[in-house]
């Protein structure tokens, strides 16, 4: 039979403690403490700074885990919590996804439509999404008469957007645009 080891870490279901552990989770040795007011008090042991903390009834929570001597602020952990939600919310509002959107051409396009198509592409393209501008070949159209559509495509389009990519696969042409910066 083997004899009964001790686990060396505890496994903890608080998200908190990967990103920032705090009290009995920290464990490094020694701590440069910042107080609820953000003065800097100074580097003490961890069970000095735990003690300071428990004195004024808040948490010792590290902040800056890769700093020399690493960081510990002495807060109210559920505030402090509440604060980086607050912050990610605010990030995830202001993050906004780009999508590709796309389109089609026709080479026998008529101008009011061709018009229409334009201000779509730059519609988008404002609202910062990539643009892929494909020219389709149907029926018995010559090459002349999409090349002569992606010419036209590639004037107009050329004052607003940042043209990236022209691909030419098989029947059809594809043009890539992004906002200018």
């Amino acid at each position: 039979m083997r004899p009964f080891r001790k686990k060396r870490f505890v496994r903890v279901f608080d998200p908190l403690v990967k990103t920032h552990p705090y009290n009995e989770y920290i464990r490094a040795d020694e701590v440069r403490v910042i107080d609820e007011e953000g003065k800097n008090l100074g580097v003490f042991k961890k069970e000095e700074a735990l003690k300071l903390a428990q004195e004024k009834g808040l948490d010792l929570v590290l902040v800056a885990p890769s700093a020399k001597p690493p960081v510990a602020r002495i807060v109210d952990l559920e505030h402090f919590r509440y604060q980086l939600q607050k912050k990610e919310r605010m990030l995830r509002r202001k993050q906004k996804e780009a999508k590709l959107k796309e389109i089609k051409f026709k080479p026998l396009i008529d101008s009011g439509d061709f018009e229409r198509k334009v201000n779509q592409v730059k519609e988008f393209v404002e609202e910062g999404h990539p643009v892929k501008i494909t020219i389709v070949k149907k029926r018995r159209v010559s090459k002349e008469l999409q090349n002569q559509l992606k010419e036209r495509l590639l004037t107009v389009l050329g004052e607003y957007c940042k043209i990236v990519d022209i691909q030419d696969k098989g029947s059809n042409i594809h043009i890539l645009v992004k906002k200018k910066e």
